[in-house]
């Protein structure tokens, strides 16, 4: 059986979080959802590979999703998403105090950013 669940996830910085979809490839809208349990919800839409719904963004620290327990997306594209954004943001707040950013991926894929 699908559920749809609710993310605790703070997505704050809303030009980080389109930056970190342009980067991935994901498509970003504005609209509604309705899930397979019938429920509707609007916000920011995130459009991921292989997923058969998309997820929505309602609010800076909420997120719904329905990915039917991996059968209807690879939850590992939401944890990418996650991930960039959080690079996105934290460079954008580092560099509002007038600092610079050098970002380094290291072959393990974890990011380390140096601030200057």
């Amino acid at each position: 059986m699908s559920h749809t669940a609710s993310v605790q996830v703070h997505f704050r910085d809303r030009e980080a979080l389109a930056d970190a979809c342009r980067e991935l490839g994901f498509p970003l809208e504005h609209g509604n959802v309705t899930f397979y349990d019938q429920q509707t919800h609007s916000g920011d839409i995130i459009r991921l590979p292989g997923w058969h719904y998309p997820i929505v963004v309602e609010a800076p620290e909420t997120v719904r999703m329905d990915h039917y327990e991996g059968r209807w997306g690879d939850i590992a594209h939401f944890h990418h998403l996650k991930q960039t954004y959080a690079v996105y943001a934290s460079i954008r707040a580092v560099e509002r105090t007038g600092r610079r950013v050098l970002q380094r991926i290291e072959q393990n894929g974890q990011v380390q950013l140096v601030v200057q």
